[in-house]
């Protein structure tokens, strides 16, 4: 009696790819007793079972308990474990455990995600990134190297730095690299950048480029991309403002007085030129990610929700999209920011 595991070598499953496994070589009319077990370093949840097989195997739906891998945030990590044994026969038993992360990856994906030096990005190869914009790319602990940074300017020649080590831990973890505009310019003492390129050492086919711009009408936002990290997109087009407003109200002996009234403020997000099909996907991600925050003036992550979609994207032709969002928070309740002001007048 042992498991068919479909998952062969790999030393960790993402939640969204999560299938079915097999226990096979159980007698036709025997009994199997076991557990299933779900959790991490201070949570667990065990489930023990009496199952009977079907022409001498019983199939295990993993996908059926994949919402228990909701709770898994950033780079954290769960495990499953099914545990299971003949009735009243302990000899003849097996084990099964892997260790799942959030997000989903196409299979022929897995391996450069997880050994072969890629960033767990969902960004087109060649991206915008701002001055004053935050960046930072996810990694798994298995591509060994360096995380090395080629520092192009207009006035000198490129420039090579190594922004971190891979850490090499026992356990297999997702690495996260702070690749922003201030951090690259502090390592090579300029704010003298056009572009910089970031790879694992080996791995230079696999580097991504930030080409520097210094706008303020550019948005950035954040969101959950499908392989279950954080990644960075920038709008570069028209934004606009609406405010929506609604009244309740009754008229008694010819005066009109409100019940309630409400009102909300909706904005309007143009993509900007997609220049490539990369990009559009990239955007697509976006949008089909339930966590998405915005880059306030503050330097804060405020998190949106998208009302509206609209626009396409023609091969071979200039396009862009826009999208209707609205902050998750209940902004017009806060207090109005404060900080500490500059002198009115200076003599």
């Amino acid at each position: 009696m042992r498991f068919i595991d479909p998952y062969e070598d790999r030393p960790f499953l993402f939640a969204g790819n999560l299938t079915y496994i097999d226990l096979a070589g159980v007698p036709e009319n025997g009994v199997v007793d076991g557990s299933v077990t779900i959790g991490n370093s201070s949570e667990r949840i065990e489930r023990r079972m009496t199952l009977y097989p079907d022409n001498g195997k019983i199939r295990f739906n993993l996908k059926e308990w994949s919402r228990n891998f909701e709770s898994i945030q950033d780079n954290g990590s769960m495990y499953i474990e099914l545990d299971f044994h003949e009735q009243n026969d302990l000899s003849h038993e097996d084990n099964w455990r892997r260790q799942v992360v959030a997000g989903s990856c196409n299979d022929k994906d897995y391996d450069s995600l997880v050994y072969g030096g890629r960033f767990w990005t969902k960004a087109p190869q060649t991206k915008k990134t701002l001055a004053d914009g935050i960046e930072q790319l996810t990694l798994c602990n298995l591509s060994e190297g360096a995380v090395a940074a080629m520092v192009y300017s207009r006035t000198s020649p490129p420039v090579k730095i190594v922004l971190d080590e891979v850490s090499n831990v026992p356990n297999v973890s997702k690495q996260v690299i702070d690749c922003s505009f201030s951090k690259i310019s502090e390592l090579v003492q300029s704010e003298d950048i056009a572009a910089y390129d970031i790879f694992i050492e080996g791995y230079e086919s696999e580097a991504q480029r930030f080409v520097v711009g210094r706008s303020r009408s550019i948005t950035e936002f954040r969101f959950r991309n499908s392989l279950g990290v954080y990644d960075y997109i920038y709008a570069s087009g028209a934004a606009k403002e609406n405010l929506e407003y609604e009244c309740v109200s009754f008229v008694n002996t010819g005066k009109e007085t409100e019940l309630a009234n409400d009102s909300r403020k909706q904005f309007e997000t143009f993509t900007g030129y997609l220049r490539t099909r990369a990009e559009a996907a990239f955007w697509q991600d976006f949008f089909l990610s339930a966590d998405r925050c915005i880059l306030d003036e503050s330097k804060n992550w405020r998190e949106i929700i998208i009302d509206e979609v609209s626009g396409d994207y023609t091969r071979l032709e200039l396009g862009e999209m826009s999208f209707k969002w609205h902050y998750a928070e209940d902004l017009p309740s806060r207090l109005p920011a404060r900080k500490e002001l500059e002198p009115f007048i200076q003599i």
